[in-house]
């Protein structure tokens, strides 16, 4: 029996018209100094850490807890913005596939495994309207590495749940 359905954000639920990519443009500029920082960065299927590692390597600038915390405090205000801005939707399908799921005899909890960061990926979904439906999950700040985040969202379901959940 399903009893946990974990969704990833961006092309999955939500698009956001390049809100997240501008964000992250924004931050690099205005945080570092660093126009075009997002030029050479490939964003599918990454972490937000990874890429934030990623930049602050490619300038030689030290990846501390103070620049990633500057970086994060900078993004997610860019991001609250920029959303606004951008021509973004939730994706065709979304809100009757949620609403089948919770019409089930016994309806799974709803949990995410994005490689956003927990706040960004609440501000998108937030905008959206789509917030209050997870009530778990795995972000891209619980760990840099996307493939750890699904045992991370395993063992967070199952102590929200009350119970084991195996793998499948």
């Amino acid at each position: 029996m399903v009893r946990l359905v974990l969704f990833d954000i961006d092309g999955t639920l939500i698009q956001t018209g390049g809100a997240g990519v501008r964000a992250f443009g924004k931050t690099f500029e205005t945080a570092f100094g660093l126009p075009s920082g997002t030029e050479h960065l490939k964003f599918a299927g990454r972490t937000d850490s990874s890429l934030v590692r990623e930049f602050l390597a490619s300038h030689g600038l030290d990846l501390t807890a103070e620049n990633l915390q500057h970086f994060y405090d900078c993004y997610v205000f860019w991001l609250d913005h920029l959303l606004g801005q951008c021509h973004g939707r939730t994706c065709p399908g979304v809100w009757s596939f949620l609403s089948d799921l919770q019409s089930l005899a016994q309806p799974p909890a709803f949990g995410l495994l994005t490689g956003n960061i927990r706040l960004g990926a609440e501000i998108k979904l937030r905008h959206y309207e789509l917030w209050g439906l997870f009530s778990t999950g795995a972000f891209g700040d619980d760990h840099e590495h996307r493939d750890e985040l699904a045992a991370i969202a395993q063992r967070r379901a199952s102590r929200a749940l009350g119970r084991k959940l195996r793998g499948d």
